[in-house]
């Protein structure tokens, strides 16, 4: 009989634990399929780094993901993400901002309506690793960038995912955009106009210099002319 229940035992322990799996995978999705990960990189802004930095993730998953107690990493150190618009749970597919002052994120950014956190940060203007990690320590996703990208310091951030990562307008707590800034296009047509104008002034001098020379040996004709 001993024997008999002690099988009994094990047989409901392990449908306990296989019950309690499958209950888990039904009721908390998102625990097993969340994807929480850093879309956009604010990392030299022209108005200067110093409190203009932000950091944009995404949730990618079709479940709301709580994101209460996650840090970001960065330069060695964990910083700590604290709530000041919007609420803690991404919605599935949507968007949080972590900036390393909020409140001059708000004031650079008036029209964001999302959820935004305050942290402490300062990233590299040259490149660097950093990453999200949950509640428990555990890397949600991490992203390499580097200034050979593009995005330094000409009002562009860099847009897309882990170490790919393309030169687009900033689109804080929207989806991103192919575009670039309007400053890098107004500096390219403004260097074009003015060497087209340099180069109508040299063209303008050449012409000068060549009807001063040809006027000059005329007047010397006349001087042999009137002189016989």
């Amino acid at each position: 009989w001993c024997a008999s229940w002690h099988t009994m035992k094990k047989v409901l322990t392990h449908t306990t634990t296989y019950l309690v799996f499958i209950l888990s995978i039904l009721f908390f999705p998102c625990a097993v399929f969340a994807s929480v990960r850093i879309s956009e990189i604010m990392y030299d802004p022209p108005s200067g780094d110093t409190n203009h930095e932000w950091i944009e993730i995404q949730n990618d998953s079709d479940t709301e993901v709580d994101i209460s107690g996650w840090k970001l990493f960065e330069n060695n150190g964990n910083h700590t993400l604290t709530l000041l618009s919007g609420v803690t749970s991404i919605p599935a597919h949507g968007f949080a901002i972590i900036a390393d002052n909020a409140t001059t994120f708000q004031s650079d950014w008036p029209t964001f309506a999302g959820t935004l956190f305050d942290s402490a940060f300062s990233l590299s203007n040259t490149g660097e690793t950093i990453s999200i990690k949950d509640s428990s320590g555990n890397i949600a996703d991490e992203a390499t960038y580097s200034s050979a990208s593009g995005a330094s310091g000409d009002g562009n951030t860099l847009s897309g995912s882990e170490s790919v990562w393309v030169s687009a307008i900033p689109t804080p707590g929207n989806e991103p955009s192919t575009e670039q800034s309007n400053d890098n296009n107004e500096n390219s047509d403004d260097t074009g106009n003015d060497t087209a104008e340099t180069d109508n002034n040299t063209n303008a001098e050449n012409v000068s210099t060549i009807t001063g020379v040809e006027d000059l040996s005329t007047i010397k004709n006349k001087k042999k002319i009137t002189a016989k």
